[in-house]
């Protein structure tokens, strides 16, 4: 399994987690990294770095794009379906949040 660093950060955000028994909620902080090249292929491939801390197994996780700019829209689309699956894993919900987290809807907004 292909390991990853984080890298220098871009943006964080911190949210509840509120496990299905009705225990206590949990900050779960989600971290952005910088899209850089990927090693293995320097002039083809970027990746943008992200990772949930707080439970979960706390892995620092990547998408790739064609450039940088392709890589950061990916992990942005790719943060909501993460934490769903997290929350399913985990036994539980984000109460706070949106159905995709307000990033894939302000991906699809544009200036006229």
């Amino acid at each position: 399994m292909r390991t990853f660093e984080l890298g220098e950060v871009l943006a964080s955000r911190t949210i509840r987690f509120q496990p299905s028994n009705n225990g206590q909620t949990i900050n779960v902080t989600v971290t952005v990294g910088r899209p850089v090249p990927d090693p293995g292929a320097p002039y083809r491939d970027w990746f943008c770095p992200f990772q949930v801390t707080g439970f979960g197994d706390e892995v620092v996780r990547a998408v790739f794009g064609v450039d940088a700019m392709q890589a950061l829209i990916l992990a942005l689309h790719t943060l909501p379906t993460e934490l769903r699956a997290l929350a399913r894993d985990e036994s539980g919900s984000f109460p706070d949040l949106d159905e995709d987290l307000g990033l894939t809807q302000a991906c699809k907004m544009h200036v006229a």
